[in-house]
């Protein structure tokens, strides 16, 4: 087709190859190696077209693995962030605890009556201590 239009042939594109073929021998401007090097140079400008078109798929295609990856590098980093600062979170809170529990420690010898041996006894004594001590919620092991 593109040949027939080069030599100044109208065409439509339901044209069948023999119709094209005899469009373009029946042209006035017909000669055959300008017809030959007509051909030839459409055959090269097409190939020239599939080339840069399947260069530019490729460079589409790296430049979406490249985003890709650099998300994928993103996502990483913000659970590494995510990480890191809930551990810090549960350090701190470890040492509100820490400080919580030496509060609650002091405030239970405020709350406690010192133990007498010779008047008080021990088993009453220790029932109140443990009551005391869940009250003021500290660990059973401190």
């Amino acid at each position: 087709m593109e040949l027939a239009r080069e030599l100044g042939e109208e065409v439509d594109e339901k044209f069948t190859i023999v119709n094209l073929k005899k469009v373009i021998l029946n042209s006035s401007d017909y000669e055959e190696e300008f017809a030959k090097e007509m051909l030839e140079a459409i055959i090269v400008r097409r190939q020239e077209k599939e080339v840069l078109e399947r260069q530019r798929e490729k460079e589409d295609k790296d430049r979406k693995f490249e985003r890709e990856k650099e998300e994928r590098d993103r996502q990483f980093e913000l659970e590494k962030i995510k990480l890191q600062t809930s551990s810090e979170t549960s350090s701190v809170t470890s040492e509100s605890s820490e400080n919580n529990t030496k509060y609650n420690c002091a405030e239970l010898q405020k709350v406690l009556q010192r133990f007498d041996s010779r008047t008080d006894d021990i088993s009453l004594y220790l029932v109140v201590f443990e009551r005391q001590a869940n009250r003021l919620k500290i660990n059973k092991a401190d």
